[in-house]
Protein backbone atom coordinates (compact mmCIF):
# COMPACT_ATOMS: atom_id res chain seq x y z
CA UNK A 1 0.00 0.00 0.00
CA UNK A 2 1.58 3.32 -0.78
CA UNK A 3 2.07 5.98 1.95
CA UNK A 4 -0.47 8.26 -0.50
CA UNK A 5 -2.95 5.41 0.19
CA UNK A 6 -2.22 5.29 4.05
CA UNK A 7 -2.54 8.74 4.79
CA UNK A 8 -6.13 8.76 2.42
CA UNK A 9 -7.09 5.86 4.80
CA UNK A 10 -6.20 7.24 8.19
CA UNK A 11 -7.89 10.29 7.01
CA UNK A 12 -11.27 8.85 6.36
CA UNK A 13 -11.29 6.44 9.24
CA UNK A 14 -11.07 9.70 11.47
CA UNK A 15 -13.56 11.69 9.96
CA UNK A 16 -15.88 8.53 10.63
CA UNK A 17 -15.03 8.00 14.16
CA UNK A 18 -14.78 12.34 14.84
CA UNK A 19 -18.05 12.33 13.05
CA UNK A 20 -20.02 9.66 15.42
CA UNK A 21 -18.42 10.94 18.19
CA UNK A 22 -20.05 14.83 17.04
CA UNK A 23 -23.31 12.91 17.35
CA UNK A 24 -22.92 11.22 20.45
CA UNK A 25 -21.78 14.84 21.96
CA UNK A 26 -25.46 15.60 20.57
CA UNK A 27 -27.48 13.27 21.81
CA UNK A 28 -26.25 14.00 25.34
CA UNK A 29 -26.94 17.45 24.53
CA UNK A 30 -30.10 16.33 23.47
CA UNK A 31 -30.89 14.45 26.38
CA UNK A 32 -29.93 17.45 28.97
CA UNK A 33 -32.60 19.05 27.24
CA UNK A 34 -35.22 16.44 27.19
CA UNK A 35 -34.99 14.91 30.48
CA UNK A 36 -33.61 18.41 31.97
CA UNK A 37 -32.63 18.69 35.82
CA UNK A 38 -35.17 15.90 36.96
CA UNK A 39 -32.32 14.06 38.43
CA UNK A 40 -28.80 14.63 39.83
CA UNK A 41 -27.11 13.13 36.74
CA UNK A 42 -28.90 14.98 34.60
CA UNK A 43 -28.76 18.12 35.31
CA UNK A 44 -25.09 18.69 34.47
CA UNK A 45 -25.51 17.45 31.04
CA UNK A 46 -28.77 20.07 31.22
CA UNK A 47 -26.42 22.81 31.55
CA UNK A 48 -24.46 22.25 28.52
CA UNK A 49 -24.63 25.35 26.47
CA UNK A 50 -25.81 25.36 23.00
CA UNK A 51 -22.70 26.65 21.88
CA UNK A 52 -20.85 23.46 22.30
CA UNK A 53 -24.10 21.66 20.24
CA UNK A 54 -23.47 24.04 17.47
CA UNK A 55 -19.21 23.71 17.46
CA UNK A 56 -20.37 19.66 17.85
CA UNK A 57 -22.86 20.07 14.39
CA UNK A 58 -19.91 22.12 12.43
CA UNK A 59 -17.53 19.13 13.25
CA UNK A 60 -19.70 16.90 11.95
CA UNK A 61 -20.88 18.81 9.03
CA UNK A 62 -17.25 19.33 8.05
CA UNK A 63 -16.64 15.29 8.26
CA UNK A 64 -19.48 14.40 6.26
CA UNK A 65 -17.65 15.96 3.30
CA UNK A 66 -15.07 12.83 3.70
CA UNK A 67 -14.92 10.75 0.64
CA UNK A 68 -16.04 6.81 0.75
CA UNK A 69 -19.60 5.82 0.61
CA UNK A 70 -21.90 5.95 -2.56
CA UNK A 71 -22.95 8.76 -4.10
CA UNK A 72 -26.03 8.77 -2.08
CA UNK A 73 -24.82 8.23 0.76
CA UNK A 74 -22.64 11.09 1.27
CA UNK A 75 -25.62 13.46 -0.39
CA UNK A 76 -27.44 12.47 2.83
CA UNK A 77 -25.14 12.52 5.35
CA UNK A 78 -24.07 16.12 4.20
CA UNK A 79 -27.95 17.66 4.26
CA UNK A 80 -28.18 15.67 7.41
CA UNK A 81 -25.53 17.45 9.19
CA UNK A 82 -26.00 20.64 7.30
CA UNK A 83 -29.51 20.96 8.86
CA UNK A 84 -29.02 19.80 11.96
CA UNK A 85 -26.72 22.77 11.98
CA UNK A 86 -28.68 25.35 10.19
CA UNK A 87 -31.80 24.15 12.86
CA UNK A 88 -29.36 24.70 15.84
CA UNK A 89 -28.50 27.88 14.98
CA UNK A 90 -32.00 29.14 14.58
CA UNK A 91 -32.74 27.96 17.43
CA UNK A 92 -29.84 29.62 19.50
CA UNK A 93 -30.72 33.26 17.49
CA UNK A 94 -34.00 32.92 17.69
CA UNK A 95 -35.86 30.75 20.47
CA UNK A 96 -32.98 30.39 23.18
CA UNK A 97 -31.61 34.27 23.23
CA UNK A 98 -33.99 37.21 20.93
CA UNK A 99 -30.72 38.04 19.01
CA UNK A 100 -33.07 39.64 16.12
CA UNK A 101 -35.63 41.30 18.38
CA UNK A 102 -37.24 44.32 17.43
CA UNK A 103 -38.77 45.25 21.36
CA UNK A 104 -36.88 48.87 22.88
CA UNK A 105 -35.98 47.75 26.40
CA UNK A 106 -35.93 51.09 27.08
CA UNK A 107 -40.22 51.14 27.01
CA UNK A 108 -42.82 53.49 29.47
CA UNK A 109 -44.08 51.17 32.70
CA UNK A 110 -43.27 49.83 35.99
CA UNK A 111 -39.53 49.45 35.55
CA UNK A 112 -38.27 46.28 37.94
CA UNK A 113 -34.18 45.87 38.31
CA UNK A 114 -32.54 42.59 39.67
CA UNK A 115 -29.15 41.93 40.27
CA UNK A 116 -26.97 39.62 42.50
CA UNK A 117 -24.45 41.96 43.52
CA UNK A 118 -22.12 38.98 44.90
CA UNK A 119 -18.61 39.64 44.54
CA UNK A 120 -18.47 43.49 44.11
CA UNK A 121 -15.32 44.87 45.47
CA UNK A 122 -15.81 47.59 47.29
CA UNK A 123 -13.71 49.72 45.81
CA UNK A 124 -16.70 49.75 43.00
CA UNK A 125 -19.69 50.00 44.94
CA UNK A 126 -20.00 53.42 44.06
CA UNK A 127 -19.61 52.80 40.86
CA UNK A 128 -22.49 50.34 40.74
CA UNK A 129 -24.52 52.42 42.99
CA UNK A 130 -24.14 54.95 39.80
CA UNK A 131 -25.38 52.72 37.42
CA UNK A 132 -28.15 51.60 39.76
CA UNK A 133 -29.25 54.85 39.94
CA UNK A 134 -28.93 55.55 36.06
CA UNK A 135 -31.23 52.58 35.60
CA UNK A 136 -33.81 54.26 37.55
CA UNK A 137 -35.95 51.12 38.40
CA UNK A 138 -39.16 51.90 40.12
CA UNK A 139 -38.27 48.72 42.39
CA UNK A 140 -34.43 47.70 42.16
CA UNK A 141 -33.92 44.69 44.36
CA UNK A 142 -29.92 43.07 44.90
CA UNK A 143 -28.94 39.87 46.39
CA UNK A 144 -25.77 39.38 48.49
CA UNK A 145 -26.11 43.67 47.92
CA UNK A 146 -22.81 44.30 50.31
CA UNK A 147 -22.43 48.03 51.11
CA UNK A 148 -24.03 49.31 47.44
CA UNK A 149 -27.46 50.16 49.20
CA UNK A 150 -26.12 52.90 51.31
CA UNK A 151 -23.78 54.47 48.84
CA UNK A 152 -23.93 58.04 48.24
CA UNK A 153 -25.90 57.71 44.54
CA UNK A 154 -28.16 55.73 46.19
CA UNK A 155 -29.40 58.09 48.21
CA UNK A 156 -29.30 60.88 46.34
CA UNK A 157 -31.46 58.46 43.67
CA UNK A 158 -34.10 57.57 46.24
CA UNK A 159 -34.18 60.89 47.95
CA UNK A 160 -36.65 61.02 50.91
CA UNK A 161 -39.36 59.53 49.23
CA UNK A 162 -38.22 56.29 48.54
CA UNK A 163 -38.38 53.28 50.50
CA UNK A 164 -34.51 51.27 51.20
CA UNK A 165 -35.22 47.74 53.29
CA UNK A 166 -32.97 44.87 53.45
CA UNK A 167 -34.66 41.66 54.33
CA UNK A 168 -31.57 39.40 54.29
CA UNK A 169 -30.03 38.63 51.20
CA UNK A 170 -31.77 41.28 49.79
CA UNK A 171 -32.13 44.80 49.30
CA UNK A 172 -34.61 46.57 48.24
CA UNK A 173 -35.20 50.08 46.81
CA UNK A 174 -38.46 51.02 45.91
CA UNK A 175 -40.12 54.48 45.09
CA UNK A 176 -43.56 52.77 45.54
CA UNK A 177 -44.73 52.56 49.17
CA UNK A 178 -44.08 49.45 50.86
CA UNK A 179 -47.25 47.66 52.59
CA UNK A 180 -44.78 44.06 53.74
CA UNK A 181 -41.79 42.78 53.82
CA UNK A 182 -41.88 39.82 55.15
CA UNK A 183 -38.97 37.02 55.54
CA UNK A 184 -41.03 33.25 54.77
CA UNK A 185 -37.97 31.46 54.64
CA UNK A 186 -33.62 31.56 55.50
CA UNK A 187 -32.39 28.59 55.86
CA UNK A 188 -29.73 26.56 54.25
CA UNK A 189 -28.32 29.04 51.51
CA UNK A 190 -32.59 29.31 50.65
CA UNK A 191 -34.71 32.32 50.84
CA UNK A 192 -38.09 33.34 50.00
CA UNK A 193 -38.83 36.94 50.78
CA UNK A 194 -42.36 38.10 50.39
CA UNK A 195 -42.66 42.03 49.41
CA UNK A 196 -46.23 43.61 48.63
CA UNK A 197 -46.28 47.33 47.34
CA UNK A 198 -49.03 50.12 46.19
CA UNK A 199 -48.30 49.93 42.74
CA UNK A 200 -51.72 51.95 41.91
CA UNK A 201 -50.73 55.01 40.64
CA UNK A 202 -48.58 52.77 37.46
CA UNK A 203 -50.66 49.27 37.57
CA UNK A 204 -53.81 50.45 39.73
CA UNK A 205 -53.10 47.61 41.67
CA UNK A 206 -51.23 46.49 44.47
CA UNK A 207 -48.03 44.52 43.48
CA UNK A 208 -46.94 41.17 45.15
CA UNK A 209 -43.26 39.72 44.63
CA UNK A 210 -41.62 36.86 45.76
CA UNK A 211 -37.60 37.04 46.12
CA UNK A 212 -35.69 33.92 45.88
CA UNK A 213 -32.16 33.15 46.53
CA UNK A 214 -31.36 29.51 45.87
CA UNK A 215 -28.04 27.31 46.93
CA UNK A 216 -25.41 27.81 44.49
CA UNK A 217 -23.31 24.77 44.63
CA UNK A 218 -23.00 22.43 41.66
CA UNK A 219 -23.78 19.33 43.17
CA UNK A 220 -26.56 20.55 45.24
CA UNK A 221 -29.56 18.72 43.46
CA UNK A 222 -31.85 21.08 41.61
CA UNK A 223 -35.25 19.25 41.78
CA UNK A 224 -34.67 18.27 45.28
CA UNK A 225 -34.19 22.08 46.25
CA UNK A 226 -37.45 23.03 44.08
CA UNK A 227 -39.39 20.62 45.88
CA UNK A 228 -38.08 21.60 49.23
CA UNK A 229 -38.68 25.79 48.35
CA UNK A 230 -42.31 24.83 46.90
CA UNK A 231 -43.12 22.57 50.03
CA UNK A 232 -42.50 25.66 52.29
CA UNK A 233 -44.37 28.20 49.88
CA UNK A 234 -47.62 26.05 49.72
CA UNK A 235 -47.01 25.85 53.61
CA UNK A 236 -46.98 29.53 54.68
CA UNK A 237 -49.45 30.06 52.50
CA UNK A 238 -48.32 33.41 50.76
CA UNK A 239 -50.48 36.03 49.01
CA UNK A 240 -50.61 35.35 45.47
CA UNK A 241 -47.51 36.67 43.61
CA UNK A 242 -47.30 38.90 40.87
CA UNK A 243 -43.69 38.14 39.94
CA UNK A 244 -41.36 35.71 41.15
CA UNK A 245 -37.62 36.54 41.02
CA UNK A 246 -33.97 36.56 41.92
CA UNK A 247 -31.01 34.05 41.55
CA UNK A 248 -32.22 30.53 40.94
CA UNK A 249 -29.14 28.69 39.69
CA UNK A 250 -31.49 26.73 37.77
CA UNK A 251 -31.90 27.61 34.08
CA UNK A 252 -34.62 28.95 32.29
CA UNK A 253 -37.18 26.78 31.11
CA UNK A 254 -36.11 23.90 33.34
CA UNK A 255 -37.49 21.16 35.33
CA UNK A 256 -36.82 22.62 38.50
CA UNK A 257 -37.94 26.20 37.73
CA UNK A 258 -41.65 25.08 36.87
CA UNK A 259 -41.70 22.97 39.86
CA UNK A 260 -41.57 26.33 41.89
CA UNK A 261 -43.49 28.28 39.22
CA UNK A 262 -45.59 25.83 37.32
CA UNK A 263 -48.39 28.68 36.13
CA UNK A 264 -46.00 31.57 35.38
CA UNK A 265 -44.10 32.70 32.29
CA UNK A 266 -40.62 33.70 32.15
CA UNK A 267 -40.31 37.29 31.28
CA UNK A 268 -37.69 36.69 29.08
CA UNK A 269 -39.84 33.71 26.90
CA UNK A 270 -42.98 36.89 26.44
CA UNK A 271 -40.70 40.09 26.15
CA UNK A 272 -36.76 39.01 26.08
CA UNK A 273 -34.08 41.57 24.00
CA UNK A 274 -31.11 40.38 23.17
CA UNK A 275 -28.77 37.44 24.42
CA UNK A 276 -30.40 35.84 27.38
CA UNK A 277 -28.00 34.73 29.95
CA UNK A 278 -26.78 35.98 33.01
CA UNK A 279 -24.13 34.17 34.31
CA UNK A 280 -20.86 34.07 34.42
CA UNK A 281 -20.70 38.15 33.87
CA UNK A 282 -17.65 37.89 31.78
CA UNK A 283 -18.62 35.51 29.18
CA UNK A 284 -22.51 34.30 30.02
CA UNK A 285 -24.00 31.10 29.67
CA UNK A 286 -26.36 30.22 31.60
CA UNK A 287 -29.49 31.76 32.70
CA UNK A 288 -29.68 31.71 36.40
CA UNK A 289 -31.37 34.85 37.28
CA UNK A 290 -34.89 35.39 36.81
CA UNK A 291 -38.09 37.14 36.69
CA UNK A 292 -41.36 35.11 36.39
CA UNK A 293 -44.72 36.47 35.90
CA UNK A 294 -48.29 35.66 36.39
CA UNK A 295 -51.13 36.47 34.39
CA UNK A 296 -51.75 39.73 35.73
CA UNK A 297 -48.74 41.67 34.73
CA UNK A 298 -47.56 41.78 30.90
CA UNK A 299 -43.97 42.18 30.25
CA UNK A 300 -43.60 44.87 27.86
CA UNK A 301 -39.51 44.18 27.86
CA UNK A 302 -36.48 42.12 29.64
CA UNK A 303 -33.23 43.03 29.18
CA UNK A 304 -29.81 41.27 30.89
CA UNK A 305 -27.29 44.18 31.15
CA UNK A 306 -23.85 43.74 31.76
CA UNK A 307 -22.80 45.94 34.92
CA UNK A 308 -19.34 45.69 34.57
CA UNK A 309 -18.62 44.06 38.21
CA UNK A 310 -20.26 41.17 40.46
CA UNK A 311 -19.85 37.67 39.24
CA UNK A 312 -23.47 38.06 37.76
CA UNK A 313 -25.42 40.20 35.00
CA UNK A 314 -28.70 42.24 36.09
CA UNK A 315 -31.96 41.67 34.67
CA UNK A 316 -34.47 44.77 33.90
CA UNK A 317 -37.77 44.30 32.90
CA UNK A 318 -40.64 46.89 32.41
CA UNK A 319 -44.09 45.68 32.93
CA UNK A 320 -47.87 47.35 33.01
CA UNK A 321 -51.00 45.53 34.28
CA UNK A 322 -52.72 43.01 32.50
CA UNK A 323 -56.31 44.42 32.28
CA UNK A 324 -54.49 47.52 30.53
Amino acid sequence: MSVRRLLKNIFIITAFATMYAALLGLAVWLTGRIVSDRYEWSQWIAWTPTPVAIALAGVGFLCAWRPGGTTRRRRVRRISWGVSLFGLVVYFALFEHHLFSARDCDVQGLRIVHWNSSATPRAQTNDAAALLAELDGDVTILTNHGAIHRRQPIREWMGEDGFVLRPQPFAVMSKLPVLEARTVVSSEQMHVVVLRLDAAASLGQDLTIWLIDLPSNPETPRMETARTVRAWIDKANLPPADIILGDFNMTRGSASLKVIAPTFRHAFDVAGVGYGATYPRKTPWLHIDHMLVADSIEPLSYCVRNPGVSTHRLQLMTVKSATE
